[in-house]
């Protein structure tokens, strides 16, 4: 039984724990390393649940060749490999041998968009985000905006 009582959530539960443990040690390696990144959307839901990705905004000397490589580095402690081409879109690969593998997706990018639409360039999100729970977030002002535009357009 898990922490809701249903035997059926259970494995969704599971799932959860698994992606969103990765997700804290991707975060947490961006801290060690110095990078300065702040998740644009959909953070008052994490870690235990997010839409189909992780919008991650990080500066624009991080390019998409550093992502996979400090990742793929450390892919041991992080418990994932990146999977596919070297690009800001990163799926995490999470394997084990008793269970199919399973993904977690992270859009990392240098600037908060929303389709064609530039919302905030990352240099002015990263200035002023604030640490909420462990996972940097815009200032409130810029939130408001991001998930306002989100819901107009």
């Amino acid at each position: 039984m898990d922490r809701t009582g249903s035997v059926g959530n259970l494995t969704v539960s599971l799932e959860m724990e698994a992606l969103a443990a990765v997700l804290r040690q991707v975060l947490s390696l961006l801290d060690e390393r110095g990078v300065s990144w702040c998740i644009s959307h959909g953070f008052e839901r994490l870690p235990w649940s997010w839409g189909t990705d992780v919008d991650i905004v990080v500066r624009r000397s991080m390019s998409a060749s550093d992502i996979h490589d400090l990742i793929e580095s450390h892919a041991e402690r992080i418990g994932a490999r990146p999977i596919g081409p070297k690009s800001m879109f990163v799926m995490l690969a999470i394997t084990s041998p008793d269970r199919p593998p399973r993904f977690l997706k992270l859009d990392f990018a240098h600037d908060a968009t929303f389709g064609r639409h530039l919302l905030y360039r990352g240099e002015e999100i990263l200035a002023d985000r604030k640490r909420q729970a462990n996972i940097w977030v815009p200032a409130a002002d810029k939130a408001f905006d991001i998930v306002l535009t989100r819901a107009v357009l």
